[in-house]
């Protein structure tokens, strides 16, 4: 199974198990798209994850020829004793030159073939280590979320708890008001 379909599985199950409340106004789902979307450590991962790619192009690139070309020119004043000779104190010259060399390796004892197998692994290791940081940060999220919820129930609870305190204290304060109270404590009063 590959890392995409996992990551996809694993979000599909958040998705589904998603506790969406009437005064809640993000879903978990929305919450972990957002995360996995701006996440610092996901996003590193990703680029390491592309650089690794990259790395096992350019260790292929061992595989094709080199051509190397290089120009150059110019004009340049020289004064040596054959120019002095011909009773000139200096003479100026225009040079030029060109040159190309084609290289390619025909038997290197295995090491393009060792190294292109090293960044192939390298590159499956960063993708294992950004499925894992994707895994660890969507349960960071979710356990997050369940808890702001939790929270939320817990103070709706307590909110409940003290209006009914208030209520029982309101009625208590009236019937102290109108006289009522114990038969214990009109005796010791």
């Amino acid at each position: 199974m590959s890392i995409r379909s996992q990551w996809m599985r694993t979000t599909l199950i958040f998705a589904m198990s998603s506790i969406s409340m009437a005064s809640t106004a993000v879903t978990l789902d929305q919450e972990v798209q957002a995360t996995l979307c701006s996440h610092p450590l996901i996003l590193a991962a990703i680029h390491q994850e592309q650089s690794t790619r990259h790395a096992v192009s350019v260790a292929r690139g061992a595989y094709y020829p080199q051509v190397s070309i290089a120009a150059g020119g110019g004009r340049e004043r020289s004064s040596n004793p054959a120019v002095r000779a011909l009773g000139e104190p200096s003479i100026s010259l225009t040079r030029g030159e060109l040159s190309a060399n084609l290289r390619q390796i025909i038997f290197d004892g295995g090491e393009v073939f060792g190294r292109v197998d090293q960044r192939k692994y390298e590159n499956a290791s960063s993708r294992f280590d950004l499925a894992s940081i994707r895994q660890k940060v969507i349960l960071s999220t979710c356990e997050a979320y369940m808890n702001v919820i939790r929270q939320r129930r817990l103070v709706r609870i307590s909110k409940d708890n003290v209006s009914a305190h208030e209520v029982t204290l309101r009625k208590v304060s009236a019937r102290v008001r109108g006289g009522a109270g114990r038969r214990v404590e009109r005796l010791l009063g």
